[in-house]
């Protein structure tokens, strides 16, 4: 289940945007209505159970929706030798000459078998700029793995992308590579974008 998703350099966002389901720590009255639109995990936060994105035309409801698209399908087929030469389908914002040579960032916060994970990534047009992945075992955040260009580093926990740092291409996510070679907790995060 999504906690948070943000986007920053993506078509219509020149800054970073953050979409989040965390419930704000406000009592109804009737608490009738916290009852049917909030419920919580043990050990997470308060979460709503819908949300809704408006705005005027133009605002950037379509490209928030492309940029969750674009995020999981670049996490289930950035591994594939189909793109291995190809360049990355990213669209930096388009009103700034600027930001054309950044990266665009994509995060996203979700529970996966009562686990909490923040997975994320930056990418240019040309290859993955940095990626990381935490998760929370307890109550205090910690790193799995997090990578800068083609140096990765990993926890203890995450020892299964250990062999695959070599294998991974500059525009394939490491991710999503150590969930082609089987590792556990890459091929959860991966089933999850599903």
């Amino acid at each position: 289940m999504i906690i948070e998703f943000s986007v920053g350099n993506y078509r219509s966002f020149r800054e970073l945007v953050t979409f989040s389901m965390v419930a704000a720590n406000i009592k109804s009255k009737p608490s009738t209505l916290d009852a049917n639109n909030v419920f919580q995990l043990q050990g997470h936060p308060a979460l709503l159970t819908s949300a809704a994105i408006y705005g005027a035309n133009a605002s950037g409801k379509s490209n928030f929706v492309k940029a969750i698209d674009f995020m999981r399908n670049f996490v289930l087929d950035s591994p594939k030798e189909t793109r291995s030469t190809g360049a990355i389908a990213t669209e930096p914002f388009a009103f700034n000459m600027e930001t054309d040579d950044q990266p665009s960032h994509f995060e996203m916060a979700f529970i996966v078998d009562g686990t909490r994970y923040r997975y994320g990534f930056e990418v240019t047009t040309e290859r993955v700029t940095a990626e990381w992945l935490f998760y929370v075992p307890k109550k205090i955040e910690s790193r799995l793995f997090e990578r800068a260009g083609d140096e990765v580093v990993l926890s203890g926990v995450f020892k299964e992308g250990k062999e695959i740092i070599e294998r991974t291409r500059p525009n394939a996510l490491f991710l999503s590579v150590v969930a082609q070679f089987n590792g556990k907790i890459a091929q959860t995060i991966v089933m999850w974008f599903r």
